[in-house]
């Protein structure tokens, strides 16, 4: 995106901004959390997020929310600046400052030091959210946006916090200027399988796209929806939420009692990509590496289902083997 399109959108930002401010009775700082995490909602790269602004010594957030489904805990840090010439950045070190005080919060927020002090606030309130879903969720997910044009092009490593991974997530003018303009608001979902899946092409009868067959372990599709979420669904279809109907009921019964029948019981699932990176080692072995732009178009409940099925598991597992916090508090 060239320098000019991304100074224009910092100035439309800004005002933005400014009506955002207006309209909400807000500060600016405000304003844009208010912002942002609509947007991101709107677009579904997060859900039901809140601006709630919490700050003390070297511990700060501004806002937090978590999936319908119980897939993801994501955390807010923004950072506001009224300009919007170039010579606003954020630097690699100003970055990951600002994301240690994020990853304290979340540290005091689980050891109870927060919420003590005033239980019946709205910060109390998010810190219980925080709590019960910290340790059930399948990822974690703080994100730090700002207007700030980022010097860091290499993305963030996770962290280890309270035992579980937490992905670190920059969005900067620039990211978010091109996530703005592009005309597809969220960016891409691209799967990897790094060993490659076995697929069979169908003769093509057209120029206009291909076709191709593939068995995908439901370990594997779990945790494509584990990572993407509704994104991976299509924009009109929704989150799994529980298991209501038959339908449901009967493919969570199969997963359980007859998984080796799950492929004879379950009519596929039906998936759209702009691209398909395959790779031939041997005649006749030709492999998915990449699927780009992955939308799945039909079986969003059976996927959904599945990822239920896989996490619930999970969660089986890690109640035998986690070990208990020391010094947590957990509402009774």
């Amino acid at each position: 995106m060239a320098e000019s399109d991304i100074g224009a959108y910092a100035h439309s930002l800004l005002e933005d901004v400014h009506a955002q401010a207006e309209t909400t009775d807000a500060d600016l700082s405000t304003a844009f959390a208010e912002l942002v995490l609509d947007q991101f909602c709107a677009e579904g790269l997060t859900e039901d997020a809140r601006v709630v602004l919490f700050k003390e010594h070297g511990a700060e957030i501004s806002g937090w929310g978590r999936s319908s489904d119980g897939r993801c805990l994501d955390l807010f840090l923004t950072e506001y600046s009224p300009r919007a010439d170039d010579s606003y950045k954020i630097a690699k070190q100003g970055a990951a400052a600002a994301f240690r005080r994020a990853e304290n919060f979340l540290t005091r927020c689980l050891g109870g030091q927060i919420v003590g002090r005033d239980p019946s606030s709205e910060v109390a309130e998010m810190c219980a959210g925080i709590v019960d879903a910290h340790d059930s969720v399948d990822m974690v997910r703080i994100l730090l946006v700002t207007n700030a044009r980022s010097i860091q092009r290499d993305p963030f490593d996770d962290v280890e916090l309270a035992g579980r991974s937490v992905g670190r997530e920059l969005w900067d003018l620039r990211r978010l200027a091109n996530w703005a303009t592009s005309g597809d608001r969220a960016e891409p979902i691209v799967a990897e399988f790094p060993a490659g899946m076995a697929c069979l092409a169908t003769p093509q009868t057209t120029e206009d796209y291909s076709v191709f067959l593939a068995i995908m372990p439901g370990k594997d599709l779990a945790e494509l929806y584990s990572t993407h979420g509704a994104r991976l669904l299509e924009l009109n279809v929704r989150s799994f939420l529980q298991i209501r109907n038959g339908v449901n009921r009967g493919i969570l019964d199969t997963i359980r009692s007859h998984p080796q029948r799950f492929l004879a019981y379950n009519n596929g699932i039906a998936a759209t990509a702009s691209r398909v990176d395959l790779e031939e080692s041997a005649p006749g072995d030709r492999r998915i590496r990449r699927i780009h732009n992955l939308q799945i178009v039909n079986g969003g409940q059976t996927t959904a289902t599945i990822h239920y099925a896989n996490s619930m598991t999970s969660s089986r597992r890690s109640r035998h083997t986690r070990t208990p916090r020391t010094g947590s508090r957990h509402p009774t």
